[in-house]
């Protein structure tokens, strides 16, 4: 019995293809699900996961609250309204402490524990108090809150002695009122009735003379010229204390300011006449001093002239023009004066 050699199956060169058709095996094997009833899907690829981010060091991830944003947000704004409501509270609560005090305040000025009770003065010298007082309008009993303070210090203002007036109200129920009163640095001849038989002639020396200040303000009638005031020749007041003195009166006062009291020592008495004011020189004659400019020029040449001329029969210095001042002598033919 003899033995068959064993054949041989030879392996196509290319497996997707038959030896005999030379078509794809896997054609025909979808051809062949297609046709015993088959879906025919395809397998879709998963998307690849992002990999997660490493944590921190350090970071504890135990206080990371769990949960949705919008419970975040709206746990939030709660907390918003609960402070803003908070803090409406305060303010609410401290206006009404600061009106409940206020009105508390305004009941007790408003009380008899804020009425006035007494009017001190201060400062004053030649006024009375009772004309103060009474300038004021201010009287016991009134109510602290109604009175008028500006208005009670131009009525007292208005008093001829008082130059500024200062009205203090305390709590207490005090009123303190200080008066800045005028400083007299003249002192006129009265012209009229009672004035002496003098004064309207310019006798100076005889009459009744008011105080004026260095305003020009008429102060106070005296009987006869005051001791410490130049006399005045050529100028009379009304007498009636508060009024302004005349116009001339501005010359003699700037003039008066301007004298050293080496030369109010030179000087016995000042008159005005034809709108020029003449000093009455103690050692005999007058200087011309003109009108009021050049007032310290004009002084200075009066100090030079008497320092350094012979005032022997000197009748007049004219001042008028300083930078050129002129001494006039009266004298006879033998030389002696007149």
């Amino acid at each position: 019995m003899s033995s068959s050699p064993p054949s041989t199956r030879r392996r196509p060169s290319n497996p997707g293809r038959s030896a005999a058709t030379g078509k794809s095996t896997k054609r025909t094997k979808s051809n062949k699900s297609t046709k015993s009833g088959g879906t025919g899907r395809r397998r879709t690829s998963k998307p690849a996961r992002t990999p997660a981010k490493p944590t921190p060091v350090g970071y504890n991830t135990d206080s990371i609250r769990v949960g949705s944003s919008s419970d975040r947000f709206v746990g939030r704004r709660q907390e918003i309204r609960r402070q803003e409501g908070a803090r409406r509270l305060r303010v609410v609560l401290a206006l009404t402490v600061v009106s409940l005090l206020a009105v508390s305040a305004i009941g007790v000025l408003n009380s008899e524990l804020a009425d006035v009770d007494t009017v001190t003065v201060v400062g004053n010298a030649r006024t009375p108090v009772d004309d103060v007082v009474a300038a004021t309008s201010i009287l016991a009993g009134m109510p602290l809150l109604d009175l008028d303070l500006a208005g009670a210090e131009s009525g007292v203002e208005e008093l001829p002695w008082v130059r500024k007036a200062d009205v203090e109200r305390r709590l207490d129920g005090e009123i303190i009122v200080r008066v800045t009163e005028r400083e007299p640095v003249l002192a006129l001849p009265v012209v009229g009735p009672g004035a002496g038989a003098g004064a309207g002639d310019g006798d100076v020396g005889s009459g009744r003379h008011v105080l004026i200040d260095q305003l020009g303000q008429q102060l106070e009638l005296v009987n006869g010229p005051p001791d410490g005031f130049l006399p005045v020749v050529g100028v009379e007041a009304s007498g009636r204390p508060g009024e302004s003195a005349p116009e001339e009166t501005g010359l003699i006062l700037s003039l008066i300011q301007s004298l050293p009291p080496s030369l109010i020592d030179q000087v016995s008495a000042m008159t005005v006449s034809e709108g020029d004011l003449y000093l009455e020189l103690a050692s005999g004659g007058r200087a011309n001093v003109g009108d009021s400019s050049l007032l310290g020029e004009k002084i200075q040449a009066l100090e030079t002239v008497l320092a350094r001329v012979d005032l022997a029969c000197v009748s007049m210095i004219d001042l008028r023009v300083p930078s050129a001042a002129a001494v006039r002598r009266v004298e006879s033919a033998e030389g002696a004066c007149l």
